[in-house]
């Protein structure tokens, strides 16, 4: 099960999604509408679907469990090598980081392929010692 490489039409419709930190934050600036069109079970947890649309592509579902408003997947169509696909992403083991919910767990399924990803550590605004961003010795003598 190999991705293929995307067309421009495809990069230019799914750009949003490759900023993923950023990108809940910036729904309504991506999509024509959303709007909560009821309510069903995600991954066994009560959930508002949201629905999200744009001009030619096909709708993002998102769900949010009814009691925490915390996110907990989504659903949207995929385009791989071997034709289209639905995407399933669940988010879990939800923890506190200075007031702040964050996912620790989350798992895509596209097709027969499931991505797990597990997170070890959040850290919010935390101190960088700026020598790390020093161009390296070698590259401070091409640029002489």
């Amino acid at each position: 099960f190999f991705f293929k490489q995307k067309t421009a039409y495809e990069i230019s419709t799914r750009d949003w999604s490759s900023d993923v930190c950023s990108s809940d934050l910036e729904y309504s600036k991506i999509f024509d509408s959303m709007e909560c069109t009821g309510s069903e079970k995600f991954d066994g947890v009560d959930c508002y679907v949201v629905k999200s649309t744009k001009t030619n592509w096909k709708p993002v579902l998102d769900y949010f469990e009814k009691s925490t408003g915390l996110h907990r997947g989504t659903r949207e169509m995929v385009a791989v090598e071997q034709g289209e696909f639905e995407s399933v992403t669940t988010y879990k083991d939800y923890r506190d980081v200075e007031g702040v919910k964050f996912s620790f767990a989350s798992a895509t399924t596209i097709g027969p392929q499931v991505m797990e990803f597990q997170i070890a550590s959040v850290k919010l605004n935390p101190k960088i010692d700026s020598k790390l961003f020093d161009l390296p010795e070698k590259v401070k003598e091409l640029k002489k």
